[in-house]
């Protein structure tokens, strides 16, 4: 059951919400890679420009299946159809119990302090915003309920600190593992045929670190979670190929190695303005610590996870050269 808040309050909510919403059509910047490569850091350093409308959480808008689905609607159904095809079901979790990005399952240090931010995204206000979208513009094609699902999200947080700031150029959002499957892909640039992919490539011995690390009986095997990673680069060569100026690959250890150089390269490459924020995670605007597998104790990018590698063992390490030097090259050739 979604909370409630009370009717007379809800309604001048909705009235003056609906009064000053702001319509968003702009196309998405999906970043999206295997896990545990930095996704939900460049999700965050995009958090505060004032040209963006930056999505806080991992995007859940996956239909059929799950999460790991380009959403594929129905347009023969309705709003309310529409809108439990997209939902993301975490929005009434953190609207309750504030945003906490906690990514360790296994152990959490005794003196470490875990982070909640309040995220005051009304889930019964976006309902009602979403369908106030689609009942007055024309739906004809599934981008269209995407605009109006995004509308719905962006203007019923009502703590957006971001939201009139601008004009906007993009929406971004992370969503892992989701382009890495050629279908999503395609289905992507049909409904966003001006948005843009940008995928991150970690190096493969300080990626499985981390991964085995996050979960050690999904990654722990290098011989399995190597052809994962290589699953992965694979197909940021193929989207590179096949999409060319609409793809951009970045390299994991420039972002943190060389921020600056590789925001500004964002930047260029999607058309907007270089701002400070770039350099800062921030959630809601609010710094945020890493979202790390790893004990974390200071804001901002570490540069910690660049020698995550070095506690591997001489035998991994022969294992994962051999698995994945080759492909790790091709890509990195491609983000300079």
């Amino acid at each position: 059951m979604e909370p409630q808040v009370p009717a007379e309050e809800f309604e001048r909510l909705l009235e003056q919400r609906l009064a000053r919403a702001v319509e968003v059509h702009e196309p998405l910047v999906l970043v999206s890679q295997i896990q545990r490569s930095g996704g939900t850091l460049l999700s965050q350093l995009f958090d505060n420009h004032f040209q963006l409308h930056a999505h806080p959480h991992e995007l859940h808008i996956g239909y059929p299946r799950d999460k790991g689905d380009w959403p594929a609607l129905d347009l023969l159904a309705g709003p309310e159809e529409w809108f439990e095809m997209l939902r993301e079901y975490h929005v009434q979790r953190t609207f309750l119990n504030g945003y906490t990005k906690y990514v360790r399952k296994w152990v959490q240090y005794e003196d470490e302090r875990l982070e909640t931010y309040p995220f005051l995204l009304i889930p019964s206000l976006q309902r009602r915003l979403f369908e106030q979208c689609v009942s007055y513009w024309t739906i004809d094609r599934q981008r269209q309920v995407l605009d109006a699902y995004m509308t719905s999200y962006f203007n019923a947080w009502v703590d957006n600190r971001n939201l009139y700031a601008g004009p906007k150029r993009w929406v971004t959002a992370f969503s892992a593992r989701l382009a890495v499957d050629p279908d999503n892909r395609r289905r992507f640039f049909e409904d966003y045929p001006d948005g843009r992919l940008l995928s991150i490539v970690r190096e493969p011995r300080s990626w499985y670190a981390s991964a085995a690390s996050y979960n050690p009986e999904r990654y722990g095997d290098p011989n399995v979670s190597i052809r994962h990673w290589r699953e992965s680069a694979e197909a940021m060569l193929a989207a590179k190929r096949q999409y060319g100026d609409r793809v951009l690959l970045i390299s994991f250890e420039d972002m943190l190695g060389d921020l600056e150089p590789t925001m500004r390269r964002v930047a260029e490459f999607l058309g907007i303005g270089f701002s400070p924020s770039l350099l800062e995670p921030t959630f809601n605007g609010l710094p945020i610590k890493a979202n790390s597998s790893f004990k974390t104790d200071r804001h901002g990018v570490l540069d910690a996870p660049l020698k995550r590698r070095e506690s591997l063992s001489p035998e991994v390490v022969a294992t994962i050269g051999r698995l994945a030097g080759d492909v790790h090259e091709q890509v990195l050739s491609h983000t300079r």
